[in-house]
């Protein structure tokens, strides 16, 4: 269930605060300090007894979580405090792209220790936010991997080769042979990846800004050029994230991409990135500038 709940940052007085609270409400509360966590070497000895994560639950479910932890502009009251949203992998990333707009990005959404996809932000009204997708059970877990490569081509000529069909056939052709995109590639759109047998996977633009970034959100798998919601695979590989970034860097484009794999295709994912990104810079380098 998705659910909003108030979220607390304390300058060394999470547990205080929260045993007063839990006395004066008739809630139980649930603690995790640094030293009872994977992070405690990240952190010097007199901060070992803080708390990082603090749960206070009442008769119908969560009141308030907080921790000791802090902003990066440090402990101020009236920064104190942000919401903290529950939501699904499938959606985590399109709605963090959506708050943030306006705002600013204090941490990218990234799996953490705990297993769960979390990131935090602060929106265009100066409200913080603190988004997490819980784990799906039993789903095998994300790794992201990054690429990049540097061409001697502007970023509009780099993103026509990787959009424009004549040109997205040839470098997406290191994947799987004759691979192809159809769909609008607007943001919220929906864009199907497919293979001349009717396989692949159907995405949502989660953000495009041309020739800056454009980001997708895998929903699910095809099979038979139709889409199979239900599918074991599609329940493996829905809310993988695929980014594509370009910016100026002196007179050429460096052209980074980050997707998320599941491990038994990451070496696939690496030669063939490779060899892609390899083929976009030959593209764009050769091709005719746009006028």
């Amino acid at each position: 269930m998705n659910q909003i709940t108030p979220y607390l940052n304390f300058n060394g007085h999470c547990r205080e605060a929260f045993a007063f609270y839990a006395q004066c409400l008739g809630a139980t509360t649930e603690l995790q300090t640094v030293a009872g966590s994977p992070i405690a070497e990240q952190f010097p000895d007199d901060m070992q007894d803080q708390v990082v994560h603090a749960v206070l639950t009442g008769k119908n479910g969560i009141l308030l979580m907080g921790s000791d932890m802090c902003c990066p502009e440090g402990w101020i009251v009236g920064n104190n405090f942000s919401l903290s949203y529950s939501c699904g992998e499938d959606e985590i990333h399109q709605l963090f792209e959506q708050l943030s707009e306006g705002g600013a990005v204090t941490e990218a959404v990234q799996r953490q220790f705990w297993g769960d996809l979390f990131g935090n932000l602060k929106d265009k009204f100066g409200v913080r936010w603190a988004l997490n997708a819980a784990a799906i059970a039993g789903k095998p877990k994300f790794e992201t991997m990054h690429f990049s490569v540097q061409i001697n081509a502007p970023r509009e000529k780099v993103w026509e080769v990787l959009l424009e069909d004549h040109y997205y056939r040839q470098w997406t052709a290191a994947f799987h042979p004759g691979s192809f995109a159809e769909g609008d590639w607007s943001e919220g759109g929906a864009v199907y990846f497919k293979t001349p047998e009717g396989d692949g996977m159907v995405s949502r633009v989660a953000a495009h800004q041309p020739g800056t970034i454009i980001s997708f959100v895998h929903e699910g798998v095809l099979h038979n050029n139709a889409a199979v919601p239900n599918h074991p695979e599609s329940e493996r590989w829905r809310g993988a994230r695929e980014i594509y970034k370009a910016e100026d860097i002196g007179d050429g484009t460096l052209l980074s991409i980050e997707v998320d794999v599941i491990d038994e295709y990451k070496k696939h994912m690496e030669s063939s990135w490779q060899k892609a990104l390899q083929i976009v810079r030959s593209l764009a380098e050769t091709a005719a500038v746009p006028a």
